[in-house]
């Protein structure tokens, strides 16, 4: 009877171990964290299509600003918020007032505009010692702001769908570098009254280099 006790009990001891063990295999797949990032950012903007007719001008090449907040479930799936900032400039239409009687003239004039977006992000990734390689795909706003008071302006909301990847070079335990790529396509901002607003698509690549502070 005793031994019979034993052997109950050494068993039940092996089924904990078992269990134990694969419960803390399970948690070691499963990785959380959570960081903050800055990065400067460049813009490249060109055209994918023409659209109606006259096309809507795209913005000019410029640079800008991103900061970001990821969140990584576990070591291939993730999330993350990003507002950006930039300050491109784009054409719209200039009026020449002639007395009454004459005929008006119009032209282009370049307006330094102000483009904001805000984007959510799904993302994949895969740690190294070293390194985090990543690729992200989202969508969210590009919100672009005609200067106030110009003649036949007027502000822009538009989808943009976003798409990217890179790397962080963990330098510290908690802060390191990231280095990216992110693509946005939207259609082109319509500031001007002058054009419609859906004249056409445009793609903007943006290169990245920023730093990074992880909390956990």
């Amino acid at each position: 009877m005793l031994v019979k006790r034993n052997v109950r009990a050494l068993l039940l001891l092996l089924a904990i171990s078992v269990l134990s063990s694969n419960v803390s295999n399970a948690q070691q797949k499963y990785t959380e964290t959570a960081d903050i990032g800055v990065n400067f950012l460049g813009a490249l903007n060109g055209s994918l299509t023409t659209g109606s007719s006259p096309s809507q001008p795209i913005p000019s090449n410029t640079v800008g600003g991103m900061i970001e907040f990821r969140f990584l479930i576990h070591r291939w799936v993730g999330f993350e918020g990003t507002y950006s900032y930039r300050q491109p400039s784009q054409d719209g239409p200039s009026f020449t007032f002639q007395p009454i009687g004459s005929p008006q003239t119009s032209g282009l004039i370049s307006y330094s505009t102000h483009a904001q977006q805000i984007t959510g992000d799904w993302m994949f990734s895969k740690k190294t010692a070293r390194f985090t390689y990543f690729a992200l795909a989202g969508l969210g706003g590009l919100f672009t702001t005609a200067p106030t008071g110009g003649i036949g302006t007027q502000n822009s909301a538009n989808l943009a769908y976003e798409y990217g990847g890179g790397l962080d070079w963990k330098l510290r335990p908690r802060f390191g570098v990231r280095l990216q790529y992110r693509g946005d396509i939207s259609k082109t901002p319509a500031i001007s009254q002058q054009y419609p607003s859906n004249s056409g698509y445009m793609h903007a690549a943006e290169p990245m280099i920023g730093l990074y502070y992880r909390w956990f």
